[in-house]
């Protein structure tokens, strides 16, 4: 995979980890406990994914790079 794909599947990660945040918060206020749950736990998964494919350089595997 090139790098400037996998930038840009990053922008879209975090984009989308952001996007479900922001949506788990509003059923909360409205009391919809299950879609906020449900938005949340899609947010925590997009963050998990983001952290394991981070570039070498700076992600879990850079020691073993070096």
């Amino acid at each position: 995979m090139s790098n400037t794909t996998f930038n840009g599947l990053h922008v879209v990660n975090i984009f989308y980890a952001g996007f479900s945040l922001g949506m788990a918060v509003i059923p909360t206020i409205q009391g919809a406990y299950w879609a906020a749950g449900l938005n949340l736990f899609a947010a925590i998964v997009n963050i998990a994914i983001f952290i394991c494919f981070l570039p070498e350089s700076v992600g879990p595997n850079s020691e073993a790079q070096s």
